[in-house]
């Protein structure tokens, strides 16, 4: 038997993993994005992750021209930047924003409480707003301390039955 969600909360990793080939959790990431598009399962991420997968997307794409043995120039920077501009473009076609206001301010503030980061109270309160389904994150603190339910990518796909597929 399998369950299908109807909404999904990404966390900022799992966005990472999708985009970025060289990750651990790449795989599983980009197969619960297929996963959901294929079983119309709506996919969101906290508006406030946007700054830090803006800047963790950036980085690693500079990161990688210095593996390859290339100077990060004015010209690699743009690259970066336009390589991360484009990924937020791709999860604003793909996923919802949920936004924010002064009472996730006061919801995260008291999560802070038994979790002790900041963004990932936000990511909470982002969660209990949407009413999504599940909060997917690689995060084990996250996956203790979240007010829903909470798996990481390959054991949502377990649970729904795609994880061969």
């Amino acid at each position: 038997m399998s369950v299908t969600p109807h909404a999904l909360l990404l966390d900022t990793n799992v966005w990472l993993d999708n985009y970025l080939p060289f990750r651990v959790g790449h795989d599983a990431a980009t197969h619960l994005l297929e996963y959901a598009q294929k079983s119309d399962v709506r996919l969101l991420y906290a508006m406030g992750s946007c700054q830090g997968l803006a800047y963790a997307l950036r980085a690693s794409a500079k990161e990688e021209f210095r593996r390859l043995g290339r100077q990060v120039d004015q010209q690699v920077a743009v690259v970066a930047r336009d390589f991360s501009l484009d990924c937020l473009a791709n999860l604003r076609v793909i996923a919802t924003a949920v936004g924010a206001d002064e009472s996730d301010l006061w919801l995260a503030e008291r999560y802070l409480r038994v979790h002790h980061d900041v963004e990932d109270c936000l990511v909470m309160a982002a969660a209990a707003r949407s009413k999504a389904d599940w909060l997917v994150t690689s995060d084990e603190a996250l996956l203790r301390h979240a007010p829903i339910p909470a798996l990481c990518p390959s054991d949502l796909l377990a649970l729904v039955g795609a994880e061969g597929a």
